[in-house]
């Protein structure tokens, strides 16, 4: 068939004059998109908002999401980072609520907030025990409390006697290994 036939054709007109497409951005205008989605994807947005807030199709917006999640090296990720990032955000949460409710007028939404930010504090827990640099349960807790309390003990018994610090710096790490062993709880 002849593709003048068909471009000249009515129906093919009407289509092409009812779906809006659209203008093709330029390469930094894209990349800034491109960032506003990610960014939008990152604050837990669904995929059928952000295609309407940036006028794509929700296969678009996830495509570009891909990339992104393709052009990151995750194998070199760092899990101080992570750990880093996740406490940044659950901090500007903390903060971000306390300031709704120091500003609304709204009581509701004033103690919305309010427990809100409660349970944000409760969250930066998490990922202070997956990192190991807050124990696990408070009975690990006491048992590393108790351990410290002893240490000092050891450390002063140690000094009173003349002891090398070398000798006492190797037989504290020795007792810090064991302690992280016993309650699962390593720095």
């Amino acid at each position: 068939m002849d593709t003048r036939i068909l471009a000249a054709s009515p129906t093919v007109r009407s289509l092409r004059q009812r779906v809006p497409v659209a203008p093709r951005l330029q390469a930094a205008e894209k990349a800034r998109r491109d960032e506003r989605i990610v960014a939008d994807r990152a604050r837990g947005l669904r995929w059928s908002t952000i295609a309407q807030k940036h006028n794509l199709s929700e296969r678009q917006a996830r495509e570009v999401w891909r990339e992104r999640l393709s052009a990151e090296h995750l194998e070199s990720l760092d899990g101080r980072d992570a750990i880093a990032e996740a406490l940044l955000q659950i901090e500007a949460a903390i903060e971000d609520l306390a300031l709704l409710a120091q500003t609304t007028n709204n009581d509701p939404v004033r103690l919305g907030a309010i427990r809100a930010r409660l349970d944000a504090m409760g969250d930066r827990v998490t990922p202070l025990r997956v990192g190991g640099y807050l124990p696990r349960t408070w009975r690990d807790a006491m048992v590393e409390a108790n351990f410290r309390t002893m240490s000092e003990n050891i450390v002063e018994v140690l000094e009173k006697h003349g002891v090398f610090n070398a000798v006492a710096g190797d037989l504290l790490a020795a007792l810090r290994t064991q302690g992280a062993r016993s309650n699962g709880h390593a720095r």
